[in-house]
């Protein structure tokens, strides 16, 4: 069996929750359900009844229409009147503008409210007739006229609605045989026209359904009425004729929209009554219970989950509390726990314990800063200390052989430059001075040696004006210039030697770049350790207590990266950081 994995991941909190809610909330929705569907049953076979119900009335109103069609038919024909006219046309007693005149009248009397025509047999022979009957809109295919002489007064109906394109009005024709009640003998075809318009009137339906439609189809399966002629042709024939039965049933119409549909033979005629409306408005209230179950599903679901979580939260919250405290303390930070100190149970000895030791943690790391802080102050006095007695006993030495050698103003002015970096050196034990300060005793160490060497090398300073007054690590400059001297120009021709020296701000950081000409170092340096930095044999420490304050005193971010030009000559950049 394959083990959950994701399980021991979770928190407590998280474990117990879910069990209690799976618990509780499975019962709650399989409740809802089951109310759901068998609600929603009901209503469905209540819904299905009712649709069947309007069917069927509607169905014996168009059959009573369709009756009073004929009954009128009945009448014409019974027409006294249109009797003689017909049986003497017949036997050519009257020429054909006569007939005209006699029996428009007879048809004007008797056609209200429907529309009548006769065709006199023989209709072909009739030219002006045709003529006139045809200006009023009434189409003299010959099909059905001879149909209806062939069934010898057997009635039948003929649509003609589906017809888009077709400039005949929308509606039925009633078509029959007139014979004579006397002979028997045909004497012409009798048709009613039924306008669509008053089939519509015939149909109703339920107000409160504005999508209920209703359609007729014929003997072979064509949609022959549709109360809504945009929607004609959009149902498919072999779905109407694949479920054409008597009763409701379900289809989808267009794969779209679930429909509810019913079918009626309408009687004395050939043709059903489809009456259909979208299953999602017949069944509204099945929607309604069905929104009303979810919201109370999840109503309950949402109060059941708070109060799970209130208890839950209960039991769990003194843990994590404790587990977030242990995070910050691995972290570094040594929070004490105040809540439940006081409780007798096990969560209270955690608290208490867990308290006890983050004291022990906090008394040992102030013992070791305190230790730390000191140290580090001993080592920078220290490396301070480093540079100045070896450099004020190598300008004493220089003084010594000047004035050995010569009895000029010359030793005066060395020892103005001297006596200004004493005082420098000495000014209080600060750690920090201004970028201008810092420079002027940087100015008088490089005059110190340029009288030395007789000006044998050129200083070329570049400074900008915005960082003057930002402060830095005193002593961290004259060290960089003097190495350049040393082990830079020194080691070249008189008057061929040159240092440039320039300060400036790059973001959040102040570089000091002194390059010189000379000849570079002869392998990479590494400033980590200091055989790198002092050759044998020499007792230089510039560069190496350079980089070691600065680590010490910013990190190992900030420091000296030197190295040799690719032209010639050696280069050493200074990092500071900006305060």
């Amino acid at each position: 069996m394959k083990k959950i994995t994701w399980l021991p991941k979770m928190t407590l909190f998280k474990k117990n929750f879910i069990l209690l809610f799976l618990s509780v909330s499975l019962s709650i929705i399989a409740l809802g359900v089951l109310s759901y569907y068998s609600s929603s049953k009901q209503i469905e076979q209540i819904s299905s009844a009712f649709l069947e119900i309007n069917l069927q009335q509607n169905s014996e109103r168009l059959r009573d229409f369709f009756r009073e069609v004929q009954d009128k038919s009945d009448k014409v024909i019974g027409n006294n009147k249109l009797q003689m006219l017909l049986e003497e046309q017949l036997n050519n007693n009257y020429n054909e503008q006569y007939f005209i005149n006699a029996l428009f009248p007879i048809m004007e009397e008797m056609e209200n409210p429907f529309q009548l025509t006769i065709y006199p047999v023989g209709i072909e022979a009739y030219k002006n007739y045709l003529n006139r009957i045809q200006s009023d809109g009434v189409d003299k295919e010959t099909y059905w006229y001879n149909k209806s002489l062939q069934l010898e007064g057997t009635p039948f109906w003929q649509a003609h609605t589906l017809d888009r394109d077709s400039a005949l009005p929308a509606g039925f024709t009633f078509i029959r045989t007139i014979r004579s009640l006397k002979s028997l003998e045909k004497l012409a075809v009798l048709t009613i026209d039924v306008p669509e318009e008053l089939l519509s009137k015939k149909l109703i339906k339920p107000p409160q359904y504005e999508r209920y439609s209703f359609q007729m189809i014929d003997e072979d399966n064509n949609v022959i009425y549709a109360d809504e002629r945009q929607h004609i042709g959009n149902v498919s024939k072999g779905q109407l004729v694949n479920n054409k039965v008597s009763g409701g049933f379900h289809i989808n119409v267009n794969h779209v929209d679930h429909m509810l549909v019913a079918f009626s033979a309408i009687e004395d005629t050939n043709w059903s009554l489809v009456a259909m409306i979208p299953k999602a408005d017949l069944l509204g209230p099945i929607k309604v219970i069905r929104e009303f179950s979810i919201i109370i599903i999840v109503v309950s679901l949402v109060v059941m989950s708070i109060f799970l979580a209130l208890i839950t939260n209960k039991f769990t919250m003194p843990i994590r509390l404790v587990v977030q405290l242990m995070k910050k303390v691995q972290m570094g930070e040594l929070a004490i726990i105040y809540q439940f100190v006081t409780r007798s149970d096990e969560i209270g000895q955690l608290a208490r314990g867990y308290n006890s030791m983050v004291g022990g943690m906090r008394e040992l790391i102030s013992t070791t800063k305190q230790v730390e802080e000191e140290k580090r102050e001993l080592e920078m006095k220290m490396l301070i200390n480093q540079i100045n007695p070896h450099f004020l006993y190598n300008t004493l030495d220089s003084i010594k052989w000047k004035a050995d050698h010569s009895g000029n103003k010359v030793i005066s002015e060395m020892v103005a430059s001297l006596a200004n970096l004493l005082r420098f050196s000495i000014s209080g034990g600060e750690l920090f001075a201004s970028v201008e300060r810092e420079m002027e005793h940087v100015k008088s160490f490089i005059k110190i040696e340029q009288m030395r060497s007789n000006y044998s090398f050129q200083v070329i300073v570049q400074i900008h004006p915005s960082i003057s007054h930002m402060p830095i690590l005193r002593l961290t400059l004259q060290p960089i210039v003097e190495n350049a001297i040393k082990h830079g120009t020194n080691r070249l021709q008189d008057g061929i030697g040159k240092i440039v020296i320039q300060m400036f701000r790059q973001d959040d950081l102040l570089l000091c770049v002194v390059e010189d000409n000379g000849p570079g170092a002869s392998k990479p340096i590494r400033l980590d350790r200091i055989h790198d930095v002092i050759p044998a044999g020499e007792s230089g420490l510039g560069l190496y207590n350079v980089n070691r304050r600065m680590n010490i005193q910013y990190g190992e971010r900030y420091g000296i990266t030197a190295g040799n030009i690719s032209t010639s000559g050696f280069r050493v950049v200074l990092k500071y950081p900006v305060h």
